[in-house]
């Protein structure tokens, strides 16, 4: 039984080296950029998307404020861009080049910006569990982007008998059509604001 998983991991690979295969789910190849956005979006009469989750000490920090027509999500970088999160995940030697490459166009966006979308382009599933997509093309700094989502994962860690809770939140943008991801966590224990929603 070993044996065969370890023989399906050694085919994925070698597919992957010699044919460029995309990562593999159950037999599938699942392409992450052309998940379908939910068909039921749109905030409910008096819901919002707020929230202002800063590190202690400030490194890159989110907030969220919902106006009348429209949810705006704004990123700042405490340090610049040469510090912000690019790639979230194992990292190996091969990835290197890749990951230099993406944080060479996401270092256009600058110290902070903001993206937009109409509230009907977002929703809540949860405290802390937020989705935007269909963000209008628009500027961070001097990147230029064609499209924007926005979604969060509320995460649980348990070691011994402690849990920690954390919150990851991924901006994504479009560039010449590749698509970019900025992932920042923040952790409980180090969030110096009440109004991030763990």
């Amino acid at each position: 039984m070993i044996n065969d998983f370890f023989n399906l991991i050694l085919r994925i690979s070698l597919c992957t080296i010699l044919f460029g295969a995309g990562p593999i789910a159950f037999g599938k190849e699942f392409d992450f950029q052309k998940r379908t956005p939910p068909q039921n979006l749109g905030l409910k009469s008096g819901e919002k998307i707020q929230f202002r989750c800063v590190t202690d000490p400030p490194t890159t920090s989110l907030l969220a404020v919902t106006s009348e027509d429209e949810v705006i999500i704004g990123i700042h970088h405490a340090f610049g861009t040469e510090y912000m999160p690019i790639y979230r995940g194992i990292t190996t030697p091969h990835d290197i080049p890749y990951i230099e490459g993406k944080g060479k166009v996401l270092m256009q966006m600058g110290f902070h910006g903001e993206v937009r979308w109409a509230k009907d382009d977002c929703k809540v599933y949860g405290p802390g569990l937020y989705v935007c997509y269909n963000g209008k093309p628009g500027k961070l700094g001097d990147l230029a982007f064609e499209y924007a989502s926005f979604y969060t994962t509320v995460n649980e860690t348990k070691f011994e008998e402690y849990t920690f809770r954390s919150l990851s939140m991924n901006l994504e943008v479009k560039v010449d059509k590749e698509y970019y991801t900025i992932p920042m966590d923040f952790n409980q224990y180090d969030v110096n604001s009440d109004e991030c929603p763990f």
